[in-house]
């Protein structure tokens, strides 16, 4: 009898079929999910994305995408949904593929942190380098990170992805397409932290600080931290993304109410500096402290007195430290190692600095006599926040409106303030803003010297993302190389933030105001200046054109401040024009210029270079004055 085997390969062979067809087809059937599980409330971590065969194939099979981080859906067959689908509520599923920037090899078994309206997800990516998320993924902006710890360590939690962030647009059909890069930093830096006696230190914070030339008068440098393993080791990814010309590494481990320090090793003329084929070893001691006191001639101390301490050079491993005295006139710095320090009163320049040798674990102290001085109570009041809850540890500045003199104060736990200085008429009081502070009400408060119980309401908290968009040739619509973008919150031009773009795909960090400016330029074309809510309504992928050219505005000025008319500007003797009736010329930047620009006006002249002031917000005031 022949039919019962003929009957089970009949069997086997359908079956064969039916699973080819699943594998075929990797969208879900009748509700069930097909190469993956349903994800739990989001937070939960996924399973780790079976490869079918539409997603082993490579990216340049699928359908063309564009490189810029704004979602394109990948196409499905219309289904209808119930009101409790994925698809009714406008949720997505993410897909991509992580390669290594360098070789395009996949990023293996890499675990990626998927945030996005204040939830996070965790995936890993699959032998081929390819993640995948459940349908839980709304609209809008989502961010992708790695996780060094769920990676087995294999991939060290410094390392850039890009592009990290799209934007998934209503009505997205799922799965949305976003392909990531991994790319390798500049430089590895690996160090070896010991005790005494080259014994492993676990747990130790390894801190590498960079420096760059200094911009506008402002130090620039970058801090980067790593926490030693159980052997001593820590590796950090260096991305040299400002001019780095100097570097220093230090590490400190806190054992109860003491510290080990270890010396700073430094390094100068270039991020290459710190490369080496072996870790750098920093050796763990007992921290040493400075002891300062201040007071007048006659005894009395001085309390509020900014004190800093350096180790004598411009460079210093830590970004101060400054603090000031308490009312016995007494401050104290902790966590230093052996050496010798530069003690200095901030705001005495005429008071000698004091010189003070530290060994590992030993005390220093350093006496200041300051001068006598006619400080009184200026202003004292307190920060509130919107429910009038108070708000500590936030600065506070009152300015001397005849005089000019600043001082700062800082609110203590209840938010209140005092602020000490010569006396004078009038005050202003403002909470100190940066381009990242908060919004009070009123912005400035003009009170009288001495006044009390002054109150500054916080109105708004402004938070602070990272805003995504390409800056291309207006002509060519290619990406402009080497962009530079300047924020500040319109009309304080004096704080600055300044982000370099060299690809010419920017992410500068903005507060989310409607007060926020943008400035962008580039060598070789025309600054542009947008709203960030301009920016923000223009259509994805966000693009700012900047027109091939150089243009700068000179506003030319007596010594008094008043502008000069008919002025003549000349560039090496031929002259490119005369100031308008306000004092104002255009000077064409791509033009060839010989050298410094003449301005001459009658007895009263002045030069000026192209390159003075490059990174300044608004027009070149130039002030003419009587020559030799």
């Amino acid at each position: 009898m022949r039919t019962r085997p003929l009957l089970l390969l009949t069997a086997t062979l359908l079956l064969g079929l039916a699973a080819a067809a699943l594998l075929l087809d990797d969208r879900p059937a009748s509700g069930a999910a097909v190469g993956r599980r349903t994800l739990p409330e989001s937070g939960a971590r996924t399973a780790e994305v079976p490869a079918s065969l539409d997603e082993l194939a490579a990216p340049e099979d699928r359908a063309e995408r564009s490189d810029a981080p704004v979602a394109v859906a990948a196409p499905r067959d219309e289904a209808p949904a119930d009101e409790n689908s994925a698809e009714t509520r406008g949720l997505v599923a993410l897909r991509g593929w992580v390669r290594r920037a360098e070789d395009k090899t996949p990023a293996a078994g890499m675990e990626l942190a998927v945030r996005f309206g204040g939830d996070a997800i965790l995936v890993r990516t699959n032998e081929k380098g390819l993640y995948r998320t459940d349908e839980v993924v709304p609209p809008g902006v989502v961010e992708f990170w790695h996780s060094s710890s769920g990676s087995s360590g294999k991939y060290p939690a410094q390392l850039r992805l890009e592009p990290r962030q799209l934007t998934v647009p209503d009505g997205a059909e799922s799965p949305v397409e976003h392909d990531m890069k991994l790319v390798s930093p500049d430089v590895w830096v690996d160090v070896e932290v010991v005790r005494q006696g080259n014994r492993p230190a676990e747990g130790a914070t390894v801190t590498l600080e960079r420096f760059a030339p200094d911009r506008g008068g402002q130090r620039q440098h970058r801090i980067q931290r790593a926490t030693s393993d159980a052997n001593g080791r820590a590796r950090l990814a260096v991305y040299d993304d400002f001019g780095t010309r100097a570097v220093v590494l230090v590490a400190r481990l806190e054992e109860g109410p003491r510290m080990l320090v270890s010396p700073p090793r430094r390094f100068e003329n270039s991020l290459r500096s710190i490369w080496s084929s072996s870790p750098w070893r920093l050796v763990l001691d007992k921290e040493a402290v400075i002891d300062v006191r201040v007071a007048t001639r006659g005894g009395t101390p001085v309390r509020d007195e900014p004190v800093a301490v350096d180790d004598g050079t411009d460079l210093t491993w830590w970004t101060g430290p400054r603090i000031v005295t308490d009312e016995r006139g007494e401050a104290r710095f902790t966590g230093l190692p052996a050496g010798t320090y530069r003690v200095r009163l901030l705001e005495e320049p005429e008071v000698p600095a004091d010189a003070v040798t530290l060994v590992a674990g030993g005390r220093g102290e350093a006496d200041f006599t300051a001068p006598e001085n006619d400080q009184q109570l200026a202003a004292s009041g307190r920060l509130v926040d919107e429910d009038g809850a108070p708000l500590p540890e936030r600065s506070v500045t009152v300015r001397c409106v005849e005089t000019g003199e600043t001082v700062w104060a800082a609110t203590d736990a209840s938010g209140e303030f005092e602020a000490y200085a010569a006396p004078c008429a009038t005050v202003r009081v403002s909470a100190s803003r940066g381009v990242y502070a908060d919004v009070f009400e009123p912005d400035e408060l003009e009170a009288s010297f001495g006044a009390t119980d002054l109150v500054l309401r916080r109105t708004r908290d402004v938070a602070n993302e990272e805003v995504l968009f390409d800056v291309v040739n207006a002509r060519t619509g290619a990406l402009v190389p080497d962009v530079l973008v300047l924020t500040y919150r319109a009309p304080r031009t004096g704080d600055v933030a300044f982000h370099r773009a060299r690809d010419g795909r920017a992410g500068p960090r903005c507060p989310i105001d409607p007060s926020t400016t943008l400035v962008v330029g580039a060598p070789g074309y025309r600054r542009t200046s947008l709203t960030l809510e301009d920016l923000l309504e223009r259509d994805d992928p966000v693009r700012v054109l900047l027109e091939p050219g150089a243009l700068r505005t000179l506003l030319v000025r007596d010594a008094d401040g008043a502008p000069i008319a008919g002025a003549r500007v000349l560039d090496a003797g031929r002259l490119l024009g005369s100031t308008d009736g306000e004092g104002r010329f255009v000077v064409d930047l791509v033009e060839a210029l010989e050298g410094p620009l003449s301005i001459a006006y009658e007895a009263l002249e002045a030069h000026w270079n192209p390159g003075d002031g490059a990174a300044d917000v608004g027009p070149a005031v130039v002030v003419l004055e009587a020559g030799d």
